[in-house]
């Protein structure tokens, strides 16, 4: 029975592949993944992370699956929730999920990515009674507020590495500039909000045409705050401007 995610999947066949793993009788045993001798430029860890995103398992063994991420070393998972699931109707909230990871997660000694789905793919998750209001609107941002108190009120013990409030929400949005603008209008409400309440946790800003822009501004460049070091390094003009 299969207990595993596919990203476990491909990390034993990895090891079959390096040695870590191995099938054969008669001859010693290989190293565990723990003493597998590192190969090459040896980067050290700093404060990087590794996260592995455990799902239920076929079996419903949960506890075995998760216990074989553990065992490669990683230091936080996710949790995926709809709005709409937390919120099913106005004001009334559906915490059991947040409730369980609560419970589970800060005695592993894992800290939590966790999303709560504003947009998925190409949907809008909002309660019923908000749909067809602006992103932008008071009264969205108020309730999504509001849920973000009860989120957090139901999980005390979490140790928040991340919070994400949209999934890949660029097909929702299309070419819709005008959408593109109430929401991150509307995210970066959320965001000043996240800041007091949580601060230090990281805010996900992919998608937001800004953060992810490279422009010319005023003799200088304005660099937005997603824009990713290998992006720099392609950007035709930047390249031209670093070799002159």
């Amino acid at each position: 029975m299969k207990t595993t995610t596919v990203a476990l999947r491909l990390l034993l066949l990895f090891l079959m592949g390096t040695g870590g793993v191995s099938c054969s009788t008669g001859k010693p045993s290989p190293p565990t993944v723990g003493e597998i001798p590192p190969v090459g430029i040896v980067t050290q860890k700093g404060d990087r992370q590794l996260a592995i995103d455990v799902n239920p398992a076929a079996d419903d063994d949960y506890e075995t699956a998760f216990q074989m991420a553990k065992d490669t070393g990683i230091e936080r998972t996710s949790l995926f929730q709809n709005w709409d699931t937390l919120e099913p109707s106005p004001q009334n909230y559906f915490g059991e999920w947040l409730q369980i990871a609560d419970a589970y997660y800060p005695a592993k000694g894992i800290a939590l990515d966790l999303t709560i789905a504003v947009i998925h793919t190409n949907q809008s998750t909002v309660p019923a009674d908000l749909r067809g209001k602006r992103f932008d609107d008071p009264k969205v941002i108020r309730r999504f507020k509001a849920l973000l108190d009860f989120t957090f009120s139901q999980m005390p013990n979490t140790d928040f590495a991340s919070l994400v409030i949209a999934s890949e929400h660029d097909i929702f949005m299309g070419t819709d500039s005008p959408k593109w603008d109430e929401f991150a209008a509307f995210y970066k409400e959320i965001v000043a909000y996240l800041r007091l309440k949580k601060p230090g946790v990281i805010v996900d800003i992919k998608k937001i045409r800004e953060t992810r822009a490279v422009t010319e501004e005023g003799g200088g460049w304005r660099i937005g705050a997603a824009v990713t070091g290998a992006e720099l390094k392609e950007n035709a003009r930047l390249k031209k401007l670093v070799v002159d």
